[in-house]
């Protein structure tokens, strides 16, 4: 028994798609249209966003958005309206792909009602869990959610303490699979040649949404230690990509930010606004490294498409990042909570010479570029959803077999 090549349909549910700066939202937008070549047609589910409409298509790439996502009133009816969409769903050659993102802001009971009805209609599920911790929150959110992971017939670990995490919480290792995040690294890229003005114009990027996890804030106050010490080099520049304006759900954290800029007038501090995804590219082609802060990342896809592009990386040492980073070699590492020890890596940064971020740069583009392509990536997906679906037809045969 095999199902046609081009009847696969895949179910994506997740908080929230707009397929712009990092995250998860934009690996499935790139997945998505991969998955269309490969004979997947794609369907998101998502919550609503103001300016955003209820309804888009690209290609075969269906986005059906619910509620709004800027309340918890709206929040909830998203999911209710998710539900609801599912509920009428007839077709049998569907996986249902679930972002179980935790945390009482995303509604998770009802993502985790989600999962239940899918199973209650037959219709295989597949799990990414989008980091470390996860699971420990959602025993203590939401208890029964942890059974319904368990239950799954499928479950994305992005890094080994999340697979790690998911068998301590009791999910068959058999049904864990280890796909990482991928990036185009076809768009992103180094750019050709050497950037003029060296040593004098270093950038430092910071591509993010402007979300607490981030600490955006604490990397502005960093930029401001580094600075009063005179270690960024005359012209050292740190730039803030990603800002969602004043208009947004996260407004109030992005009005923050511009506060604490305006008040501690720092020299060499841009803040610039969110992009298109595909856009994203030239401000990594302008910059001379990465810095993030973050420690709750799974896979973080803006430092893949950092290296992708051949910058040296700034980074807290994390489940995520050690696989990806070795400090001297292709990025400048620190102790999570340890100031000290973010100041003294910005500071290696700059004082090492062009030359020599250069190679490290161009170590992390092979990583990315042997272990990161998201066309791999792409490829392990759409087999493991064929044989998924596969699985569902031979317990309760469908119209295909």
């Amino acid at each position: 028994m095999s199902m046609p090549e081009r009847a696969l349909h895949v179910l994506a549910v997740v908080p929230y798609f707009v397929p712009h700066i990092g995250g998860g939202e934009t690996h499935l937008y790139q997945l998505a249209g991969l998955l269309e070549g490969l004979g997947c047609s794609v369907t998101v589910l998502t919550q609503g966003l103001p300016g955003s409409p209820a309804f888009e298509r690209w290609g075969r790439i269906e986005v059906r958005r619910f509620g709004r996502i800027d309340s918890p009133e709206g929040k909830r009816a998203a999911y209710a309206g998710i539900l609801a969409d599912l509920r009428s769903l007839e077709c049998n050659n569907t996986v249902v792909y679930v972002y179980l993102s935790v945390g009482r802001d995303y509604c998770t009971d009802m993502i985790c009602q989600t999962l239940a009805l899918a199973r209650s209609k037959g219709l295989p599920r597949l799990v990414r869990i989008p980091s470390s911790r996860r699971v420990v929150e959602l025993q203590e959110l939401y208890p029964e959610g942890v059974e319904e992971l368990r239950r799954a017939d499928a479950v994305i670990a992005l890094n080994p303490g999340i697979h790690a995490e998911l068998v301590a919480f009791g999910v068959d290792h058999r049904k864990i699979y280890d796909i990482p995040n991928g990036v185009n690294t076809g768009v992103f890229r180094p750019a050709a040649g050497v950037r003029s003005g060296e040593p004098r114009d270093v950038v430092l990027l910071s591509p993010s949404r402007f979300v607490q996890k981030k600490r955006l804030d604490e990397l502005v106050d960093l930029w401001r230690r580094v600075a009063e010490r005179g270690r960024t080099r005359p012209g050292g520049q740190l730039w803030l990509v990603g800002d969602p304006g004043l208009q947004s759900e996260h407004a109030s954290l992005s009005e923050r930010i511009h506060r604490l800029v305006d008040q501690l007038a720092l020299p060499g501090l841009k803040i610039f606004g969110s992009a298109p995804h595909l856009e994203m590219s030239r401000y990594y082609q302008m910059a001379d490294g990465y810095i993030s802060l973050s420690v709750q990342e799974g896979m973080s896809n803006a430092l893949l498409e950092a290296m992708a592009c051949a910058l040296p990386v700034i980074s807290p040492v994390t489940e995520s990042v050690v696989p990806l980073i070795r400090d001297g070699w292709n990025g400048f590492l620190f102790e999570p909570g340890d100031p000290a020890a973010e100041e003294e890596a910005v500071e290696r940064f700059f004082a090492t010479a062009p030359e020599v971020r250069r190679k490290m740069g161009l170590r992390s583009r092979r990583v990315v570029c042997r272990h990161h392509r998201i066309e791999h990536m792409a490829g392990r997906f759409e087999a493991l959803f064929r044989e998924l679906a596969l699985a569902a037809c031979e317990v309760q045969p469908c119209s295909l077999c």
